[in-house]
C-alpha cells in the first residue's frame, strides 16, 4: 500500500497509518548500505507531486524553476559515497532555453566553493546537453564534461523522459544517457579520479538547484524528476541498461547492492522526500 500526497502542503504522512510499505508481494528489499532518515530531503518552494506526469511507479515531483528544490544535508555529511559511486534519475524538462545553466542535481558547500553538479545547457556551440563539473576547495576545476550535442531535449509540453546516470569508478567518471554510455567532451581533465570524498567541505545535496559559496539556493530548473538513486559504487553498464530497460525503465530499488539513497517520487511525506533505502 502506498499513500500519495497531491501537492505542496497536501501530503499525507505515512506515520498516521499502521500499514506496511513494501515491494510487490509484501517483501521489503534489504539495503545494507542505506543511510535511512539521514538521506531524507526537505522540499521547499513551488514544488508539486504529479500523479499524471511520471515515468515509473505512480508519481513524480515537479520543480517549478522559480524557487523549488529538494535539500538533503545528510547525503553529503554522512557521505553517501566515497571514492566511487553512482547517481541516476529520470527527468522530463521544460524547454532547455529556459533551463540553460539550471541544475539537475548538485553537491555543494554552503559557505565554500566546492561542488559537484550536473546542469542543463543549451547554447549556440553546445546545444541540448548536460554539463557536469567537479570543483574542489580552492576553487580549482578538476574535471568538467559536456555530454554530446543534442543528447537530451526539453519541451514546455513535457513530452520526453530521459534517464541520466553518472558513475565514478575511482579512475574516471562515466556518463550514460538513456542507458547507453556517451562519449564525453572533457573541457577539463586535470584529475578525473576526483569524487565526493575529495570535497571535505560539502554539506548539502540538492535537486533542481544548487547551494554553494554563500549564494543560497540558485539556478533552479523547471522539470519533473522521477526515481532517484545514489549508490556507493559504480554500477556496471549492464546494471545501467537494466535501469533503462529499453525505455520502459526499472526502479532504482531493484539494484539494492550499495544503494544508499532512494527517492521513488511517488509520495511526499510532510514536505519531505523520504529516503527509502533503510538499512536492516
Amino acid at each position: 500500500m502506498k499513500i500519495h500526497g497531491t501537492a505542496k502542503g497536501g501530503a499525507i504522512s505515512k506515520k498516521d497509518f499502521g500499514v506496511a510499505f513494501g515491494e510487490a508481494g509484501g517483501v521489503d528489499p534489504v539495503y545494507e548500505s542505506g543511510i535511512g532518515s539521514s538521506g531524507d530531503a526537505t522540499l521547499t518552494g513551488g514544488f508539486s507531486l504529479s500523479e499524471s506526469v511520471y515515468k515509473l511507479g505512480t508519481g513524480s515531483v515537479f520543480f517549478d524553476g522559480t524557487d523549488s528544490a529538494a535539500t538533503a544535508t545528510g547525503v553529503a555529511t554522512v557521505p553517501a559515497m566515497t571514492t566511487a559511486g553512482t547517481l541516476s534519475c529520470w527527468f522530463n524538462a521544460a524547454s532547455l532555453t529556459f533551463n540553460n545553466n539550471r541544475i539537475l542535481w548538485s553537491f555543494g558547500d554552503t559557505n565554500g566553493d566546492e561542488y559537484l553538479r550536473t546542469a542543463f545547457l543549451n547554447a549556440g556551440g553546445a546545444p541540448n546537453l548536460l554539463d557536469v563539473i567537479a570543483v574542489v576547495s580552492d576553487g580549482a576545476t578538476k574535471w568538467q564534461v559536456f555530454t554530446p550535442d543534442n543528447s537530451i531535449s526539453g519541451s514546455d509540453s513535457y513530452t520526453t523522459w530521459h534517464l541520466f546516470t553518472l558513475t565514478q569508478n575511482a579512475t574516471a567518471p562515466v556518463f550514460y544517457i538513456d542507458g547507453s554510455v556517451v562519449t564525453p567532451d572533457f573541457k577539463d581533465e586535470t584529475d578525473k579520479t576526483v569524487w565526493v570524498s575529495d570535497m571535505s567541505g560539502l554539506d548539502n545535496f540538492t535537486i533542481a538547484c544548487r547551494n554553494f559559496d554563500d549564494l543560497g539556493n540558485s539556478a533552479f530548473s523547471k522539470t519533473y524528476i522521477d526515481d532517484f538513486g545514489i549508490w556507493n559504487r559504480a554500477l556496471s553498464s549492464s546494471e545501467v541498461s537494466d535501469l533503462w530497460n529499453g525505455g520502459s525503465g526499472n526502479l532504482c530499488s531493484t539494484i539494492t547492492d550499495g544503494l544508499r539513497v532512494y527517492y521513488n517520487m511517488d509520495s511526499v511525506d510532510d514536505d519531505k522526500l523520504v529516503n527509502q533505502a533503510i538499512p536492516p
